[in-house]
């Protein structure tokens, strides 16, 4: 399997982040999967990633330049690989979702927050756009049917937590 993954960072190394596990997340896939491009707005080229792995970042000074490269990238990335991931960005999930459905590519979203979606549109469209939707728990899962809607029911797969416990060492 090819899977095309978009992430907003790929350094397990950055001050501050909270999203280093990104990096081992990609590890753990790149054993499994054929081939995996990871499309990222950050990368550290110091990570070790599987051979079978390509990084690819995003480019653009602005949110509309990134958008655009986001797109242009994810329209001839997803045409070489059977599946786009994309992991818990709203604007991931939308394009994901379209271009998806326009390459005839399976889209999946690992979505986890806390937003009501019934107010929060941006999330609600980016749900409604991908063909799988992954979380944490039930309790989220009926959570995001019940705010927006019953079409959601059978997309959403609740997978748990990949907690990587040495991170807490």
């Amino acid at each position: 399997m090819k899977v095309l993954m978009l992430v907003s960072s790929l350094d397990s190394h950055r001050k501050g982040a909270t999203d280093g596990f990104i990096v081992d997340w990609v590890r753990a896939l790149g054993q499994k999967v054929g081939t995996l491009t990871v499309l990222t707005y950050n990368f550290n080229p110091k990570e070790k990633l599987p051979a079978n792995t390509k990084v690819i970042k995003i480019i653009g000074n602005n949110f509309l330049t990134r958008n655009i490269d986001l797109i242009l990238k994810v329209f001839k990335y997803s045409k070489e690989n059977d599946v786009i991931f994309a992991h818990i960005l709203e604007v991931f999930g939308i394009i994901a979702g379209v271009i998806g459905k326009i390459n005839r590519k399976k889209s999946f979203l690992w979505y986890c927050q806390g937003y009501d979606l019934s107010k929060h549109w941006l999330a609600k469209t980016a749900l409604l756009s991908v063909d799988k939707i992954l979380t944490s728990t039930n309790e989220i899962k009926e959570r995001y049917i019940k705010e927006a809607g019953n079409q959601l029911k059978n997309k959403i797969e609740v997978i748990g937590h990949g907690i990587y416990l040495p991170h807490y060492d």
